[in-house]
């Protein structure tokens, strides 16, 4: 019965080494030691875009697989340019250990001193320059996609600018769209090998899109006859609420009133061209993509006047001038949302 018992024993104790060793040789294969080892031997076969593969990326929309395929195929010719020694051989210590990271020594070739970190919560390698942090200043209410994705991830500039942070590949161009309810779309790449930093501005001049900039030059035209016409004419000024986001005609006409100006012995507003000095100063802003407008750069004045049919000044001229009106897209009309005298 004894000897039964230590044989049993013995084949117990034989199971639980052969497990310990299989679990032991399982760890090693997919622990920092291998990842290390794979490193090596991707050096000596000259494979280096299989380093893709062991390195760490963050998390990101932006870090996708079709994406570290292409990196792949960058970071090989990057690799084959830079190393123009064989590896014929190598070895690798541990040289350094914290909570973060592992930190090796991998001598090629017996003379060629490497030092390689490993992230320990990822069990990946740390290589310089993969990825980079980058943000797309745009303007409010724009949307920004990038490869298909729509970035969620954004932070207030100002009051007119947002900015889009976001996580992507370097070395790798990425297909931009930006797009505005008011604004022309822009289609172009972030290309993160040029020293431009990947911040889009929608320019201030032009920037309408078609039938938005005649749809608010049309608007504003009748805006402003019907606020001349009462400066002209007098009348209900009620009836111009229609034109004030906030119904507060009486006021804009209260406080504009020192600002409009009538030259020589112009005729009724309705008989006369109209006419913006400003046209193609108008910059699209916030509150949400109101249009604001200046005269002249530093000017400190903008003006809207009438002008008689023949384009002749010397029979009169009617002028309102401002510092700054502003405009917003509501219910299909453009109307005004603030000024300044």
């Amino acid at each position: 019965m004894n000897k039964k018992f230590i044989w049993i024993g013995c084949g117990v104790l034989a199971i639980i080494i052969i497990i310990v060793g299989v679990v032991t040789l399982n760890g090693n294969a997919k622990g920092p030691d291998s990842i290390i080892k794979k490193y090596c031997d991707i050096l000596k076969n000259g494979n280096y875009g299989d380093i893709i593969d062991i390195a760490y990326f963050p998390e990101g929309e932006l870090i996708t697989k079709e994406k570290l395929e292409e990196k792949k195929k960058q970071y090989f010719e990057e690799m084959r340019n830079s190393n123009t020694t064989n590896v014929t051989k190598y070895e690798y210590s541990k040289v350094n250990e914290d909570d973060e990271k592992i930190s090796y020594k991998v001598v090629l070739n017996g003379t060629d001193v490497k030092n390689i970190d490993l992230l320990k919560s990822e069990n990946k390698l740390i290589v310089d320059d993969l990825y980079e942090e980058r943000s797309l200043k745009v303007k409010v209410d724009s949307k920004v996609i990038v490869d298909g994705v729509e970035l969620t991830k954004k932070t207030a500039v100002d009051d007119y600018f947002d900015s889009y942070n976001f996580i992507a590949i370097k070395g790798v161009n990425y297909d931009v769209k930006i797009t505005h309810t008011y604004l022309k779309d822009i289609d172009t790449n972030l290309d993160f090998e040029s020293e431009f930093d990947s911040r889009y501005y929608y320019e201030g001049f032009g920037s309408c899109k078609t039938e938005i900039d005649e749809q608010f030059n049309k608007d504003i035209e009748e805006i402003f006859r019907g606020i001349i016409r009462y400066y002209q004419q007098g009348g209900d000024s009620s009836t111009l609420d229609k034109y004030f986001v906030n119904n507060n005609a009486s006021e804009f006409l209260t406080e504009m009133k020192d600002n409009f100006y009538i030259y020589g012995n112009p005729r009724y507003v309705d008989n006369y061209k109209f006419y913006t000095d400003f046209y193609n100063s108008k910059e699209i802003k916030g509150r949400p993509a109101g249009i604001s407008m200046y005269y002249g750069e530093g000017s400190g004045k903008a003006g809207i006047s009438f002008k008689d049919k023949e384009s002749n000044w010397e029979e009169g001229c009617l002028s309102l001038s401002f510092n700054n009106i502003v405009f917003v897209l509501e219910d299909g009309k453009f109307k005004i949302i603030s000024w300044e005298p």
